[in-house]
C-alpha cells in the first residue's frame, strides 16, 4: 500500500490522567529518535505495537513531549552570539 506524504501522518496522544504519551509516526527522523531513545531508556520508552506499512508506535513519558516556540532571527542572532563566545564550532564535512 502506497501512501501519500498527507497520509503519513504523527499522531500524539495522551490524557490528564496518564504520565505517559502514545507516539504513532511515519516520520523517519522521528522514527529513528524514538528507537535510539529506546536503546538508552528501553524501560521508559518502548514499542506499543507493531504497525504495518512504514509507522512506528512507542510509548514515551509525557514529559518527552515538548513545544518550543518559533525561533525568531533575534533568537538565532543571540544563540550564534552565544556560540561564538562559548567557543562552538560546527563540524567541518569531509570533502
Amino acid at each position: 500500500m502506497n501512501l501519500t506524504p498527507a497520509e503519513k501522518e504523527t499522531i500524539i496522544l495522551t490524557s490528564e490522567a496518564d504520565d505517559t504519551a502514545s507516539v504513532y509516526t511515519f516520520d523517519a527522523r522521528l522514527i529513528r529518535k524514538l528507537k535510539q531513545l529506546h536503546e538508552r531508556f528501553p524501560d521508559k520508552i518502548y514499542p506499543a505495537e507493531e504497525v504495518k506499512h512504514g509507522a512506528v508506535s512507542y510509548i514515551v513519558p509525557k514529559k518527552c513531549i515538548v513545544i518550543y516556540p518559533p525561533h525568531t532571527d533575534e533568537w538565532k542572532a543571540a544563540a550564534r552570539e552565544r556560540a561564538k563566545i562559548t567557543g562552538f564550532h560546527p563540524k567541518m564535512m569531509d570533502t
